[in-house]
């Protein structure tokens, strides 16, 4: 066994000394608890570090201009159908040379890590 003052490497559980605290009402910390269970993580802990080191992954305002960018994209294509059952080939070709340059900017933004996708809705 390593002794003080030996030089000896220490196990690494000795150099995770920081520790967080957080107060939940037990519904709330359950609900956590599900979703690392369902998620597989081992623990919630393990869940809550890894939601916490991912930079990229979207917060709720993101995710919120995400979901109406995609419906407004979303609505574009189904008044497209009416388009193109008129026989309108060149209004539906530049609607869907739009549709595909936002879709373009939002893939960009996510990948960047931006957040600004969307931001021109607000």
């Amino acid at each position: 066994m390593a002794q003080t003052g030996d030089g000896a490497p220490r196990s690494g559980s000795r150099k995770l000394n920081a520790m967080i605290s957080l107060r939940l009402d037990p519904r709330e910390k359950r609900r956590f608890e599900d979703a690392a269970r369902r998620e597989g993580f081992p623990s919630l802990a393990a869940w809550i570090l890894d939601r916490c080191r991912c930079d990229s992954a979207p917060g709720p305002w993101q995710r919120r201009i995400l979901v109406g960018q995609l419906g407004r994209i979303g609505a574009e294509l189904s008044a497209l159908k009416h388009l193109a059952g008129a026989d309108r080939t060149d209004q539906v070709i530049a609607h869907l040379s739009g549709i595909a340059a936002r879709i373009a900017g939002l893939q960009r933004d996510i990948m960047n890590g931006g957040d600004h996708a969307g931001e021109d809705d607000r």
